[in-house]
């Protein structure tokens, strides 16, 4: 079984609750079909119980009961379960399916082990198969779903006792599968009401209010669902929001080398042009240094210094 329909069997039950509470009777009965959504959902409801409760005794098969009064039991159960599904078969001519599922009693506790075992579950294939398009119509022939379950859990048993786990495996199996299609019923009866509850709000707002909250169970999920993704979009728009500031780091580091490198260029020309100019002071005469004054000449080392400065401006 799964959370995520566990959680759904939990919502059910609460708006069914409250539907069937006697104090809004009045409140469930003033609007004919939603009255009638409320009594199929809880019919719903009631088979997913059942389903949920299959499930988990098959999952626990030990019991401190004989194999042969096992046998008995299952013997017994399933041949009542034979008689009504054999008989409503024959009724609306399926004669080769009341042939194929034909079991007695006798015929049961007389054969081997393990024909015994897989005569009943090749019956319950049968009955289970029926039983998702004509179960109303079954329960009339005393083939109920408690029925089909008791037969189920003494099968499960009996095949755990002889050494037939593949039956207990194949049992839980349908039991799992039949859980979807109610709780598709379920939601599709809850769908109906959710259009009627603003035509009983006028009359019975605080019933429809309360219905509401009972029914929020399931948004929760969804809720928690686009909190989930927000976070993590949130997350992603900071990863790139660091991405982005890296890469502008790695654009200034450049920026940076390349104004230090020209800064080392230019002052390595400045000392060039110092030593140059050291020896022309040295070398040249006094008339030739006044007709050209120091503060009149252009210093490059400077000017390319003032270039390197303008690299990030």
């Amino acid at each position: 079984m799964k959370t995520r329909d566990t959680n759904k069997l939990l919502m059910f039950l609460a708006v069914v609750d409250h539907c069937t509470a006697p104090e809004n009777s009045d409140s469930v009965t003033h609007l004919a079909g939603f009255a009638l959504c409320a009594e199929r959902l809880q019919l719903a409801v009631e088979g997913l119980q059942d389903r949920f409760s299959l499930s988990l005794q098959l999952d626990s098969t030990a019991s401190s009961d004989s194999k042969a009064s096992i046998l008995s039991l299952l013997a017994q159960e399933a041949a009542n379960l034979s008689g009504g599904f054999v008989t409503w078969a024959m009724v609306n001519g399926h004669d080769e399916l009341a042939s194929q599922a034909h079991l007695t009693r006798s015929s049961i506790t007389g054969a081997r082990e393990v024909e015994a075992a897989d005569w009943v579950d090749a019956l319950l294939i049968r009955v289970n198969k029926a039983a998702e398009t004509e179960a109303a119509a079954l329960a009339d022939y005393g083939v109920t779903a408690e029925l089909i379950d008791n037969v189920t859990v003494l099968h499960g048993r009996f095949s755990q006792m002889i050494g037939r786990p593949r039956s207990i495996i194949q049992a839980r199996k349908r039991a799992n599968e039949s859980i979807p299609i109610f709780i598709a019923k379920a939601d599709e009866q809850l769908a109906h009401m959710d259009r009627l509850a603003p035509l009983l709000e006028k009359d019975h707002p605080e019933f429809v209010a309360t219905y509401r909250d009972k029914r929020k169970t399931i948004h929760f999920a969804a809720s928690r669902a686009l909190s989930e993704q927000e976070k993590a979009n949130a997350e992603v728009r900071a990863a790139k929001e660091e991405l982005l500031d890296a890469e502008k780091a790695v654009e200034l580091a450049q920026i940076l080398v390349k104004r230090d490198a020209t800064l080392a260029q230019a002052r390595q020309l400045r000392a060039t042009l110092a030593a140059s100019k050291a020896s022309e002071v040295n070398g040249s005469s006094h008339t030739n240094r006044k007709a050209t004054p120091n503060s009149a000449r252009e210093d490059p080392g400077q000017v390319a210094i003032e270039s390197a400065n303008g690299l990030v401006a």
